[in-house]
């Protein structure tokens, strides 16, 4: 993977010209650079247990998620194209069949990879447990062992 996440002081994240990819400045206890190629954009989170997450989704164009917050960046056009806000969690991304399903702790966000949209959004009825991708469906199970189900 080209891209890179560097973490960065809190004085070099305010004196950066790079544009904010997300910030909740006021409860930011991290900050970071995310970079690649000549493109850069920051960012800053309150975890200190978790670490952002990059996914490569083609040649240019990567997601990452940390906290409350996810941004999908194409960097060959320096845009971002898609930027959310959660209400849960951010645990991981997920790639299958043309789709980005965006795991957090009480949703499943499906996005569609031709135009970055959100197609739909699954609420969980307890918290994230485990995803498994069958051959016609996806398979949720919850802490409290209740199931949904996502047709493929």
């Amino acid at each position: 993977m080209d891209s890179m996440l560097q973490q960065i002081t809190e004085n070099d994240f305010l004196e950066s010209n790079a544009l904010i990819l997300f910030s909740e400045y006021k409860t930011s206890r991290n900050f970071g650079i995310f970079k690649f190629n000549n493109n850069s954009y920051k960012l800053s989170w309150q975890s200190d247990v978790s670490k952002p997450i990059i996914t490569q989704i083609t040649d240019n164009i990567y997601s990452i998620g940390i906290d409350l917050n996810f941004a999908i960046i194409d960097f060959k056009s320096n845009q971002i194209l898609l930027n959310l806000d959660f209400f849960s969690f951010y645990y991981y991304t997920k790639l299958l069949d043309n789709f980005i399903y965006i795991v957090t702790e009480l949703e499943i966000i499906k996005v569609d990879t031709m135009n970055f949209k959100v197609v739909k959004i699954i609420s969980l009825p307890d918290i994230f447990k485990e995803m498994t991708v069958l051959d016609d469906k996806i398979v949720i199970q919850c802490f409290d062992d209740r199931i949904v189900e996502i047709s493929r």
